[in-house]
């Protein structure tokens, strides 16, 4: 069979970085391998469970990029891809256990359980359960018709050994754990066991998850077995924790994609954040496509040890990223940013939008900084900071506007030339070169200190808009 990876999020929120990665992970396993994405949802802890969080994660995974190849509203020739829609599999896979002798029904109540665990440390001893219901007859079984049981299944080895991609070769000795439950009082299927047996019935071939899940791997191993289908092989992903080490939590610190997505992040640039974590291949001055990433991505190069994220790496992707998008594609990113500032995006018009985004792209890191510009392009008059009245306010700087406004009167279309022509002959007359001549045109044009290319402010507004500001910064000054 050919590789079957899964991501297996449980809908209780948006996805935040470190799940995010998992996916990207999986995604670009599958891509390398020629295999297959399955999106499954582990929707069975009702006490967690958003029933708004299923769409959440599809968007977030719309959104990076990460299109499944089976899944809830996808289909596919293993579903249902929803746990809690699997209850009477997981049911009649637990009744076989218990027939074959693989798998007993548990009668011990919360406390003798409390009271075993208690006794157990006291003596400094793992607290595992000591298998009072494991040689219960089936007389004695039948006495207890009605009593509420668990379902355990019988833990029976001396040493498991598991294949890991990342982590080579793991042993666990029989003393790692006792008999489990698979089953709870309510019939509901314990994630462990739920897990392994889709993972059977799915035809997994790689679990690539977060080493969280490490110790859970024994005993799904185990359950594998009881079935009769060779476990897979799998790889525990070091996990990507906040700058103080702690795991990532869902809505914390700005680390999910939902907010990633407000704050003004594009695609591009996290997916290849999350990439990069721990594969020096994907790191560069240019944001690679998900295609050339999958081509590079080596699993067992992802190191063995947690990591940290950084905020100014994550920024610095982004702004890479934001640069390689052309400019009608931002046009359209940046639509929904205007129009929160009050724009009126439809009003102002495609070729107009193009062009500001042409202009910003090299001055900004995110989608929602590009807004701080829309003053200088789509008012007549912008606002002029603190910083930019100062310097108009120098001497110099008015020998400077005068001169320009003189060389560009009789201008009325824009061109290149024609405006750095103007400029040279400013510094010409007034002998002003360097910050002292661009400053105070750029104050004029902008009202700021720093931003866009003048040539691309100049090429966007026209050359009446840049007359009108330049007289209005003199007005100021005089």
């Amino acid at each position: 069979m050919s590789v079957r990876v899964r991501f297996a999020p449980s809908p209780t929120g948006p996805l935040h970085l470190g799940n995010a990665r998992i996916a990207v992970i999986n995604r670009l396993f599958a891509q390398k391998e020629g295999g297959r994405l399955i999106l499954r949802l582990e929707d069975t802890d009702e006490a967690r469970f958003d029933p708004a969080a299923e769409a959440l994660i599809d968007r977030d995974m719309e959104w990076l990029g990460i299109h499944p190849d089976e899944g809830p509203g996808i289909g596919g020739a293993f579903g249902p891809y929803r746990q809690s829609e699997r209850h009477e599999i997981y049911t009649q896979t637990a009744d076989r256990l218990l027939a074959e002798g693989l798998a007993y029904r548990c009668f011990c109540s919360d406390e003798t359980l409390a009271d075993e665990r208690k006794r157990a440390v006291a003596a400094g001893k793992p607290p595992r359960y000591s298998g009072r219901c494991r040689s219960l007859t089936d007389g004695e079984i039948a006495s207890r018709a009605g009593e509420p049981f668990t379902v355990r299944f019988r833990a029976d080895f001396t040493e498991i050994r598991i294949r890991d991609l990342i982590h080579r070769e793991i042993a666990f000795g029989s003393d790692a754990f006792g008999d489990f439950v698979i089953m709870r009082t309510d019939g509901s299927a314990v994630f462990i066991f739920s897990s392994a047996v889709d993972d059977c019935l799915m035809g997994i071939t790689h679990v690539i998850r977060g080493e969280d899940h490490l110790p859970n791997t024994p005993r799904q191993v185990l359950i594998h077995r009881a079935l009769g289908i060779a476990p897979p092989v799998f790889a525990h992903v070091p996990l990507l924790v906040t700058e103080s080490g702690d795991k990532i939590k869902k809505r914390e610190g700005g680390f999910d994609i939902e907010t990633l997505i407000e704050r003004g992040y594009v695609p591009e640039g996290i997916f290849a954040y999350l990439a990069a974590v721990g594969n020096p291949a994907v790191t560069g001055k240019r944001i690679l496509s998900q295609d050339q990433i999958a081509q590079s991505f080596d699993i067992t190069r992802l190191g063995r040890s947690a990591v940290k994220i950084e905020p100014e790496k994550i920024t610095r992707m982004n702004t890479l990223a934001v640069r390689q998008i052309p400019a009608d594609d931002l046009a359209s990113r940046l639509v929904p940013f205007l129009r929160s500032q009050g724009y009126d995006t439809d009003r102002i018009g495609r070729p107009s939008l193009a062009l500001f985004a042409d202009a910003v792209r090299d001055n900004i890191s995110t989608l929602a900084d590009a807004t701080a510009f829309a003053p200088i392009f789509f008012s007549e008059i912008p606002p002029i900071d603190d910083a930019s009245r100062h310097i108009l306010a120098q001497d110099e700087s008015r020998r400077v506007l005068t001169a320009l406004l003189t060389g560009i009167d009789g201008v009325t279309e824009f061109t290149d030339e024609a405006f750095h022509s103007a400029i040279r002959a400013t510094a010409d007359e007034t002998g002003i070169d360097g910050r002292p001549l661009f400053a105070p045109i750029r104050a004029a044009l902008t009202g700021m200190e720093h931003g866009p290319a003048l040539e691309k402010i100049a090429e966007a507004v026209g050359m009446e808009v840049i007359k009108g500001r330049i007289r209005n910064a003199l007005r100021l000054s005089s």
